[in-house]
């Protein structure tokens, strides 16, 4: 069994090294993979919910922010503007979040992968895992997106006039 799927927390280094001794059938990966699935599965939606959420979430700033300024509000408006850029902020620990548990999932998914097939090549896990390294990332440019548009609410809140 892979060192990276035995639980080794907590455990007296004995009681490791005999599990991992100890072979785990197919059916048992292949249980495991599926949960792994799911969770990546999960993660993913999870993700395509918070772009949504930030769409509808700088849509309706920006309309609640033509209405007020419209009504001469700059004093509501600039505390709307840095809520605004407060949600951005928890947008980008959000997608921080989501990027770990899915990079854990890619990496569990591919250890299976190597386990079952006896190879670490040719299975989708794997390729998803070897794509982390790379600097220009979906999760990156999420990230930057949200974070670009805190610091743009944040300026424009400091700017309004009084």
């Amino acid at each position: 069994m892979n060192d990276q799927l035995a639980p080794s927390r907590g455990e007296p280094s004995h009681l490791a090294d005999h599990q991992a001794e100890v072979p785990v059938p197919d059916t048992i990966l292949l249980a495991f993979y599926s949960e792994n699935g799911e969770i990546a599965r999960t993660m993913v939606d999870w993700r395509h919910k918070l772009i949504l959420l930030y769409v509808v979430t700088v849509g309706g700033l920006a309309t609640s922010a033509i209405w007020l300024r419209e009504h001469r509000m700059p004093g509501t408006l600039r505390w709307e503007l840095v809520a605004g850029s407060l949600v951005m902020c928890l947008f980008v620990l959000m997608e921080q979040r989501t990027t770990l548990i899915l990079h854990d999932c890619y990496r569990i998914g591919s250890t299976i992968e190597g386990n079952l097939t006896k190879t670490s090549t040719h299975a989708i896990y794997s390729a998803l895992h070897a794509t982390q390294s790379n600097a220009i990332t979906y999760s990156n440019l999420l990230r930057l997106s949200y974070l670009v548009t805190a610091v743009a609410l944040a300026i424009f809140a400091l700017c309004l006039p009084s």
